[in-house]
């Protein structure tokens, strides 16, 4: 197991601060024009790709049952995705089951919650705000103040912390929320552990060992034989997504040893998986947001094929995902209750990151060190990351403005 400080630094820690040492070069642009014309000599695989699966899937459809509750919720919030992921069909997707799931469980939860919900590593905000009204209070964390930024405009988030979202420097909170995070997360015992001794209730998900097998490289060399070939690189996608996947089974026994579940499912099967990755393979991309030339091409000069392809094809592997066995699943929601903590006060109450005791003004009432807001964003970080996890004072919103 990696230490806490080698783990949040594993990629997303030197990311941030690539961001300030960026420079053009001409050897960017050539590798970036290269990218470009590529993806452009692609865009009519893309379309011919969509009409082709469209007509597969309604033939394979033809003659089945109807869709679970949940894909059918998910097939609702499709076309909330389809400008912001174009033809980038595993974003879509994934937005969609993960909000239907939340929406249908936030409604049992929220009742019992008094005050305001922790979201961990909330990212740029966009999946967020499909969720929360404005009247709802929100105090959003990221490690990545380049992403945090971007919900300045966000009337529910009631305050910005940039933190390590591991081990918060949280001592009470009503609700966690959390998506897409814990699959990057090598030590998952670690910041279980402390999650469920701060809040009472919590809503997040993570990937299977699946969610790497699945992409169309591994998967096809997995269907003509090649195993090992395919476990090899998979495993390099893993890396590369700095990812960290466990089996299904490991993941729902680490969860039961810190909380009882509420709410449990598996969702986006291998199978179809596989043929959505296919779209970010054509894209020339693993995984969201889309690719800035690309969105605004297809979103603009392209529009109405755009949209008829990716909603339908959507919505027709959804209800396939419904069809198949849930044993090879590469995405896993839970709703759970702590263990250890069952009341809380019904307000989130911060502490100093270092001596994990409460702040009086952003001021640490033990250790006296103090912390600082740049852009309506509280800094409370840890000494070992406040000095790599700078706020420049200059030209943060061009960076990070879609994460996931």
């Amino acid at each position: 197991m990696m230490t806490i400080n080698k783990e949040i630094n594993g990629g997303y820690v030197d990311s941030i601060g690539k961001k300030l040492r960026r420079k053009i070069t001409i050897s960017l642009i050539l590798r970036k024009g290269t990218l470009y014309t590529f993806r452009l000599l692609f865009t009519p695989l893309l379309f011919l790709y969509g009409i082709l699966l469209i007509i597969f899937l309604k033939i394979k459809l033809a003659r089945k049952k109807n869709s679970s509750t949940l894909h059918q919720r998910a097939i609702k919030y499709v076309d909330e995705f389809v400008s912001q992921y174009p033809l980038h069909l595993y974003p879509v997707i994934m937005k969609s089951m993960e909000l239907a799931f939340i929406n249908s469980n936030m409604g049992k939860i929220l009742p019992r919650v008094k005050g305001e919900i922790s979201e961990l590593a909330i990212g740029e905000g966009t999946l967020s705000k499909k969720i929360f009204s404005e009247e709802k209070k929100v105090i959003a964390f990221d490690l990545d103040p380049y992403n945090l930024i971007h919900t300045k405009n966000y009337k529910y988030v009631s305050k910005r912390i940039i933190a390590d979202c591991i081990n918060p420097p949280i001592l009470y909170t009503p609700f966690i929320l959390s998506n897409n995070f814990l699959n990057h997360i090598s030590n998952k015992d670690l910041a279980l552990y402390n999650w469920s001794r701060i809040a009472p209730y919590a809503l997040f998900n993570e990937n299977t060992i699946y969610w790497a097998s699945g992409y169309s490289k591994p998967y096809l060399l997995k269907l003509f034989g090649f195993k090992k070939t395919s476990q090899k690189i998979s495993k390099k996608i893993e890396k590369e997504g700095w990812q960290s996947l466990w089996e299904e089974k490991e993941l729902k026994s680490l969860v039961r040893k810190y909380y009882d579940v509420i709410e449990e499912v598996t969702f986006f099967n291998e199978k179809v998986f596989f043929l959505s990755t296919i779209f970010s393979t054509l894209l020339i991309c693993r995984g969201p947001p889309t690719p800035r030339f690309q969105k605004k091409m297809l979103n603009k000069l392209f529009r109405p094929i755009t949209k008829y392809i990716t909603s339908n094809v959507a919505k027709l592997l959804i209800e396939y995902d419904s069809s198949l066995p849930r044993n090879k699943d590469t995405f896993i929601s839970w709703v759970v209750n702590s263990k250890f903590v069952k009341s809380m006060p019904n307000k989130t109450i911060l502490i100093c990151p270092d001596c994990r005791k409460i702040l009086n003004s952003n001021r640490c009432s033990k250790c006296n060190r103090s912390f600082s807001e740049h852009y309506n964003m509280l800094f409370l970080l840890p000494k070992g990351l406040s000095n790599k996890i700078l706020c420049p004072t200059n030209n943060i919103l061009m960076f990070g403005r879609e994460h996931l």
